[in-house]
């Protein structure tokens, strides 16, 4: 039973992130790297550089025979993670990834943050930004002692000024859940 659910989990997760253009692999963990893939980056001018936020989501299965049982969590289902970065026009970059939040559903209420320079931005075309982002150090709120390291790539698309916002305040309440 344990072995479908795990298959179950693996095959929604791997045939939703087929068509992913934003992936970031977090690397310093011992049983290996981190993915981030994100169902959907925006972005927007800002100060000479460019402000990024997104999300992806995760599919969770939360069975009486799963060891994290949850009661009051759906059998499955899908948390949501999020990011917000700010490239500046040297080529400095801040990025803050939000781990899924307890109070939604399972999650760890990870937060990690990082600073670090020769990010490139290009110009794909006039609604698309990609950003290069090569081993920018990271902090973990989980786990202060790892020394982490973020590369990857983010494909952002323009949105309205209202989206953008909208989807800034969901990063901002989200990373309030966390405690």
């Amino acid at each position: 039973m344990r072995l479908a659910a795990i298959l179950f989990v693996g095959m929604i997760f791997a045939g939703g992130c087929s068509t992913s253009l934003t992936r970031l692999e977090l690397q310093g963990d011992q049983a290996g790297p981190a993915v981030y893939e994100f169902k959907e980056a925006i972005w927007r001018a800002h100060d000479g550089g460019v402000e990024v936020v997104g999300y992806g989501v995760m599919p969770f299965y939360n069975s009486p025979n799963s060891i994290g049982y949850e009661p009051r969590w759906p059998v499955s289902g899908s948390v949501v993670f999020r990011m917000h970065a700010l490239v500046e026009g040297g080529g400095a970059v801040h990025i803050t990834l939000l781990g899924p939040a307890r109070e939604l559903g399972p999650g760890d209420d990870e937060v990690l943050t990082g600073e670090g320079m020769g990010t490139a931005v290009e110009t794909v075309d006039e609604r698309t930004r990609r950003i290069e982002l090569h081993e920018v150090p990271i902090k973990s709120r989980n786990r202060p002692g790892v020394k982490f390291t973020l590369s990857g790539t983010i494909v952002g698309g323009a949105a309205g000024e209202n989206k953008f916002e909208h989807e800034l305040r969901q990063f901002e309440v989200e990373r309030g859940y966390r405690k």
